[in-house]
């Protein structure tokens, strides 16, 4: 059977994605299985709870998520990604917000009261003021701790910053972390 085999993903752990025709599906994935027991690997499926938590850990950006249509790479700290000599569509917006500064900026944060955070709650001050949103959260098992991604005002962004998510309508403690909570062993 035709297959392309790539040296990619976006989990930043080793591995590769398999293209093939659809029709082949069941007997690749049974075959992937069998080896794994054959040769003493374990494997096993996973549902995307795990493979959401091994792009969040490392830092990973999802379209959608820590960036998209309203959040602009300087804000999502992509800046590393941009050649600004080069030409490119978008350009001069984005060179007049790095010269007038970014408004809002990603943050990782990660919770120290008991809750989950979700895409879309409300950031808060310690002064109960709303100052972003989550745009990425959930339990990171690498680190063992609910965390997550946020959008916020600039001046909520330096590393320990004690900020609050609206979980349920109940602000829950949390508070600005160094990015990534983890990094890969890239090979």
């Amino acid at each position: 059977m035709p297959m392309v085999i790539g040296r990619t993903g976006y989990t930043g752990e080793d591995g590769v994605e398999l293209y093939f025709g659809d029709e082949h599906a069941r007997r690749v994935w049974n075959a992937l299985l069998d080896a794994g027991v054959e040769h003493d690997i374990e494997t096993a499926p996973i549902g995307l709870a795990a493979r959401d938590s091994l792009r969040f850990e490392p830092g990973f950006a999802l379209y959608g998520h820590e960036i998209s249509d309203d959040i602009n790479p300087l804000e999502a700290r992509l800046a590393w990604a941009i050649d600004f000599d080069k030409d490119f569509v978008g350009k001069e917006a984005l060179e007049r917000i790095k010269a007038e500064g970014v408004e809002r900026k990603l943050v990782t944060f990660v919770l120290l009261d008991k809750g989950v955070p979700r895409q879309g709650y409300p950031v808060l001050n310690a002064e109960g003021e709303n100052i972003g949103e989550v745009v990425t959260g959930m339990y990171a098992p690498t680190a063992d701790v609910y965390a997550g991604n946020a959008l916020v005002d600039a001046r909520y962004t330096a590393t320990d910053t004690p900020i609050h998510i609206e979980i349920r309508n109940k602000p829950k403690a949390a508070r600005v972390v160094q990015r990534p909570l983890y990094r890969p062993a890239y090979r």
